[in-house]
This record gives structure tokens, sequence and C-alpha cells, in this order.
């Protein structure tokens, strides 16, 4: 059906669907994704932050009709603090990058730890996704002149979730049904601070999962050092005592020998 209609498609759209449920399909919120095909591999790629909403959605052809969903106006998102003073967004929206950039760097120098102490068919995973992503730009004068800084946070954003959507499928959990009505809470966020805040929690979230494997594996790996610590100290121990013996042993055979004339028969039974 795509084949055939592709020409009277403007957008690929991935989304889902509550419960995998196409009845609930009206109002979910989407991305707009491209499908290329890269070695054999089906690749489901977004170069666009920009969402859309589901009005209208047709099981049979697999098309839908749908509405570009906005986040929240400034004035409408920050407005007037309580003391009736002006806030101004970029200031709020510079602060709260300045976090996340900070988190980022967390992000990589802890995923290195971790993929030090992975199996090679995870490792093997997570190779595979990583290539598929690209990682957030946080230098603002790397974008034309005329983005405006919002867009630019949003950008950002929007690429941290996918490295953190993407990455915490590929190494804590195989069943993508649980990340789901996550992904769906994170793209129906109007709030760019709500939005933001949601990300920084969820990837101190998966920080605290990475230290406790961590914490069991270093953890484990002193209890072998200790176990072999112990056991060679017990070798050694036993062979210390097996060399007394063999020192004793040696001592009477000399001091047998220092006696003479002695008749062979009492000296094979001594």
């Amino acid at each position: 059906m795509y084949e055939d209609d592709k020409d009277k498609v403007q957008t690929v759209i991935g989304v889902h669907f509550p419960q995998n449920n196409n009845e609930l399909s009206t109002d979910t919120v989407g991305i707009e994704i491209k499908i290329t095909k890269k070695n054999n591999l089906t690749m489901i790629e977004s170069f666009n932050s920009k969402r859309y909403q589901i009005k209208q959605y047709d099981s049979n052809t697999n098309f839908c009709m749908a509405q570009e969903f906005e986040d929240l106006t400034f004035e409408q998102t920050f407005g007037k603090s309580k003391v009736g003073a002006d806030v101004n967004p970029k200031d709020l929206l510079a602060s709260e990058l300045f976090e996340l950039k900070n988190l980022w760097f967390m992000y990589n120098k802890k995923i290195n730890q971790l993929l030090m102490i992975l199996p090679q068919e995870v490792l093997n995973r997570y190779d595979m996704v990583v290539k598929s992503l690209t990682p957030p730009v946080f230098d603002v004068a790397k974008y034309p002149a005329d983005t405006h800084f919002e867009q630019v946070f949003n950008e950002i954003v929007y690429k941290m979730g996918q490295f953190y959507f993407a990455v915490f499928q590929s190494l804590f959990s195989k069943d993508n049904e649980a990340m789901r009505p996550m992904i769906a809470s994170f793209l129906q966020t109007r709030d760019p601070l709500h939005r933001s805040r949601k990300l920084i929690n969820l990837y101190e979230e998966m920080h605290t999962i990475i230290d406790k494997k961590l914490y069991y594996v270093h953890k484990t790996a002193e209890e072998f050092k200790e176990r072999s610590k112990t056991s060679l100290l017990e070798h050694a121990y036993q062979k210390v005592l097996e060399d007394n013996k063999k020192s004793e042993k040696s001592k009477y055979q000399e001091k047998l020998d220092a006696v003479k004339n002695m008749p062979d028969s009492v000296r094979k039974v001594l």
C-alpha cells in the first residue's frame, strides 16, 4: 500500500498507540521519521524535532490525518513571576542548557565505564544503536545565525532524548513495551523546561543504575581477589608444611645412614 500511494505521503510519522490499540490513536503524538536501508538493515531515523498529533487514522491503509503539535508559547509557559517581575525565558533556558551539558558529560563518562564490563552481545547491540544516533551539539555558535535560541534548546533536548531511549533499551531492556509510555509522555510535554526536567530525571535514574552495576561488579572482583589471595596463602602454607615434612624425613634418613653395621632387614623397617 505504501509503495502504491507513497507519492501522496507528505510526512512519515513514528508514533506509539497506547496498548498497541488502533482505536486509541486519536490525539497521540509522534515525530517525523525517515526510513532508509543500510547494509540490508532498515534504519528508522529522525532528523527533525517537529511533532505531530494524530487526528484521524485508517488502520487499513496505515494513513492518517495529523497536525503539528506545538509547544506552549513563552508567555504561556513563563509569564510573570508572583511579584509581577518579567521573567527572561532565554536566561532560564540558558541555565537549563548548562545543566544539560554537564549531564551529557557525566553520561559519557559513566557509559564508557559500563562498556568495559558488558558482554560482547550487548556491546554489539549498543554499537549498532549508537551508530544510528546523532549526538547533541551544545555550542550555540555552530548553529545557523538565524536560529532562535529556543530551537537550539529543543534540538539538544530531543537529541538527548533519542540517546536516552535508544541506549537504555539496548543496554537494560530488550522489551520496548515499558519504554513506550515514557516516550509518549516525553513527546506530549509542551513546556520546554518541563520536558528538559523529565529528561534530566531519566538520565539521573540511568546513572544510578549504572553506578549500581559498576558497584556490584567491582565488589565481586574484590571478593574474587580476596578469595584468590586466601587460596594462595593456604597453598603457600601447605607447601611450607610439606617442605618441613620433607626436611625432617631427610634429616632422619641422614641419621639413619650414619649408623654402621645395621642389618638391612632392620634398616628397611626403620
